[in-house]
């Protein structure tokens, strides 16, 4: 069937495009935005030849913002393709893009389409920075500090001067580390002892509490991880970092049992990640069948590093 006629059927259901266009915001700022993906979905092969390219881009776009503040990358990242073959120029949806592949476990995936949000716009910050994220993953700390410092260079925020205390922190340059955690706390006074359990804040300050782990002041680290329990409990990805912490300085049994909390999570994206990290505790706690049980379950899940397949790095700008 004629494929401009389709898009014809298709708008004369809604009457204009900026009806269309109408009813899908409506359904991303619906409490369940999942409700937009099959009218989405009707319309994209139809409109996607006719005019008005630009706004079912826009709208694409949008959606996946949605989809991926409410945690549901797998469909976001349907969106965010969509849109990218609609204007494989847009810096917006690319930026996201590679985050929803390091979210859902494809970290050299990110890298790369990092390193092409980058090239695509070397003024801004964002592409640096998840490329930043996606080394840190891979734990290749030595070359993420480069894409960590000239995030911050472009662009100075709370989160990528906490990738880059992070990255120095991870190479021993506690004194850099330090400065930069300097630079996250500007102008907000008393952040590490704030009651702000919303995810942003409480992220922020669980990075911090690691870096100050590292630097080898425990006390000063747990009383900040304390702080971030709401009625007791945790948010569970806090425990990565706790985890982490205790794994670097030898608290192997402890380090697990942290990650044991992700590990249970229903949050596929936090649980994938536990369960790389725990692979790596249990190693070296000599639980050997344990760790090839964990690197087993977070490749099954998408976690790319895990895989006997699996790139040794990501692909460097060079490349």
């Amino acid at each position: 069937m004629n494929r401009s006629f389709l898009f014809c059927v298709f708008l004369a259901s809604f009457g204009s495009a900026s009806e269309f266009t109408a009813k899908i915001d409506a359904g991303i700022n619906a409490s369940d935005p999942r409700k937009a993906i099959p009218l989405m979905a009707a319309g994209i092969q139809a409109w996607e030849d006719a005019d008005g390219r630009r706004p079912l881009r826009n709208a694409c776009y949008n959606l996946a913002v949605k989809l991926m503040q409410d945690g549901n990358y797998k469909d976001a990242l349907t969106f965010l393709d969509r849109a990218v073959k609609i204007d494989p120029t847009f810096v917006e949806a690319r930026v996201n893009r590679s985050l929803v592949y390091i979210f859902l476990g494809g970290i050299e995936a990110g890298m790369r389409e990092s390193l092409d949000a980058r090239r695509l716009a070397p003024g801004r910050p964002e592409g640096a920075m998840n490329a930043c994220l996606a080394l840190s993953l891979l734990e290749d700390f030595a070359g993420a500090l480069g894409y960590c410092e000239e995030s911050v260079k472009l662009q100075s925020t709370q989160v990528g001067q906490l990738n880059l205390a992070i990255a120095y922190a991870e190479l021993g340059r506690h004194a850099e580390a330090a400065t930069a955690m300097a630079a996250a706390n500007a102008g907000r006074n008393d952040w590490l002892s704030s009651s702000d359990q919303t995810a942003a804040p409480v992220m922020a300050r669980a990075q911090a509490a690691y870096v100050i782990a590292l630097a080898g002041r425990v006390d000063e680290s747990e009383k900040i991880f304390a702080g971030l329990a709401s009625g007791g409990v945790m948010p569970v990805f806090t425990y990565i970092y706790r985890g982490r912490a205790k794994l670097r300085r030898g608290a192997l049994e402890q380090g697990i049992a942290d990650l044991d909390v992700v590990a249970a999570s229903d949050t596929e994206s936090v649980r994938m990640q536990a369960l790389a990290i725990r692979a790596k505790g249990h190693a070296r706690a000599g639980h050997a069948a344990l760790a090839a049980k964990d690197r087993a379950e977070a490749c099954r899940l998408g976690w790319t590093p895990t895989c006997p397949k699996a790139k040794k790095r990501a692909p460097r700008e060079e490349e």
